[in-house]
């Protein structure tokens, strides 16, 4: 399945909107054995995503913070 830069950056819209938690994970970056690259995704798409969430200030933590501010034991 191949993710575009829109589609991700609409979900970053609408999880901001509603007061919600995106996660965004990307593996296998660049790619290029035959049989993996259907799956990998392209620096390009992980660039752009940072320049979009930088741009439009959008707060980034990881799963650890993102758990300790919602008051969950990630440790459990």
């Amino acid at each position: 399945m191949r993710v575009e830069h829109v589609s991700i950056s609409r979900g970053n819209d609408y999880a901001v909107a509603n007061n919600l938690w995106l996660i965004i994970l990307f593996h296998r970056v660049d790619e290029t054995d035959p049989c993996c690259s259907s799956i990998s995704v392209d620096h390009t798409l992980i660039q752009g995503t940072v320049d979009y969430l930088v741009q439009h200030k959008v707060p980034v933590v990881t799963n650890n913070e993102g758990m300790i501010i919602e008051n969950l034991n990630a440790q459990n």
